[in-house]
């Protein structure tokens, strides 16, 4: 008789399939405890709540700008001067080229500038009555060759400061000094600079210059301020003060009184 047959199941022999079933149960049992062994550990990302009293949450700080400070005041015109006087401190911007300064501490270098750099006897002689005026602090001018010579005179009046009145009535009074005498009244009115309202006066005036009368403008701004009006006056030409109109603001805009 011819041997039976081998008995075999996916190329197996029923031994080798019974160790083959042996070792998935092994390994599904180890795998298990494993996978379980893994879930069981406590996730890095996962919060972990303590059984205690909830902390105290600190807010985050809002940010608060930082204020600014405010602009300068008055704000310096790029290729002008600043001149300070001292009777009381103060400063005033001027366009380059003026000459001149403090009448208090430095009278006679005013009065020397004057005289080495124009020929204008009068001009020199009205500077020293201006200059010594107990009630003037500074007085400028600008050497440039012009029809008349430009300046800048400061000078200070005491107010009574129970004494109420107007730019207005202050203007009035200027005109109605002797100093003003045979002149007229171009302006009169009160202009808003930057940080106050000033008055601006504009006068006219005939004024010998060699061998001949021309025409000059006075523009004087009046600022009251505490127990003082100070006047800013700034002499032009007739025929130029239109076109220096708005730097003759900017030079009243830059005056400043020290604390």
């Amino acid at each position: 008789m011819d041997p039976e047959p081998k008995k075999e199941f996916l190329g197996m022999s029923p031994a080798e399939l019974a160790i083959l079933i042996v070792l998935v149960i092994v390994i599904a049992i180890f795998g298990g405890f494993f996978i379980k062994s893994v879930l069981d550990q406590p996730s890095s990302k996962t919060v972990q709540r303590s059984s205690g009293p909830k902390p105290t949450l600190t807010p985050f700080p809002s940010f608060t700008p930082s204020p600014q400070p405010p602009p300068t005041t008055p704000t310096p015109i790029p290729g002008w001067h600043k001149f300070e006087f001292a009777s009381p401190p103060g400063e005033i911007w001027l366009p380059e080229g003026y000459e001149g300064g403090d009448t208090v501490t430095y009278p006679d270098i005013v009065l020397l500038s004057a005289e080495v750099l124009t020929k204008d006897e009068q001009f020199v002689e009205d500077i020293k009555t201006l200059i010594e005026l107990p009630e003037t602090s500074f007085f400028a001018f600008d050497p440039s060759p012009t029809e008349v010579i430009r300046f800048v005179w400061i000078m200070s009046e005491p107010i009574d400061p129970d004494l109420e009145f107007s730019l207005y009535d202050y203007m009035d009074s200027l005109v109605n000094g002797a100093e003003f005498s045979g002149a007229w009244v171009v302006e009169r009115n009160i202009i808003q600079l930057d940080h106050e309202k000033v008055g601006r006066l504009v006068i006219e005036k005939k004024i010998p210059v060699e061998d001949k009368n021309i025409s000059v403008h006075l523009t004087v701004y009046s600022i009251r301020h505490e127990n003082k009006v100070w006047d800013i006056s700034i002499r032009t030409s007739r025929d130029e003060f239109t076109k220096y109109l708005s730097v003759m603001d900017d030079i009243a805009n830059s005056f400043k009184l020290y604390p």
